[in-house]
């Protein structure tokens, strides 16, 4: 019978909320206002499609306006290592579980391909 080994993982919490996320919903809110805009100034036959351009640029400099002032205050509270909302831009997180044995990297959920382990459980995070 094979040894038993149990796969690793690093765990992250989420927090929802504060500022940065009322930055972030008001960034999309006004880059669809805009565009919805736009649309309607397109009806003008004389000036439309330069109003429309006009007004679509706006609510994109308005959308990375918003999201860069979301993603500051982000970054000075991870800075002051304080709780924030969302994710810094840029970072993502990918578990990649590995035998608690040989420590390769598993492609199987059920075995170690390197030493050949049976996989049972997770291994708890210190």
């Amino acid at each position: 019978m094979a040894e038993t080994a149990k796969k690793r993982r690093a765990e992250r919490s989420s927090m929802h909320g504060g500022l940065e996320g009322k930055l972030d919903i008001a960034a999309w809110g006004l880059l669809v206002l805009g565009s919805a805009a736009g649309f309607v100034v397109l009806q003008d036959r004389e000036r439309g499609f330069v109003n429309t351009v006009s007004i679509v640029i706006e609510a994109i400099i308005a959308w990375l306006l918003f999201r860069s002032l979301a993603e500051i205050i982000r970054l000075l509270k991870h800075q002051a290592r304080l709780p924030y909302g969302g994710k810094v831009s840029g970072v993502t997180e990918t578990v990649a579980w590995e035998c608690s044995a040989c420590g390769a990297t598993l492609y199987d959920p059920g075995i170690c391909d390197r030493c050949g382990c049976e996989i049972v459980g997770t291994e708890e995070s210190a």
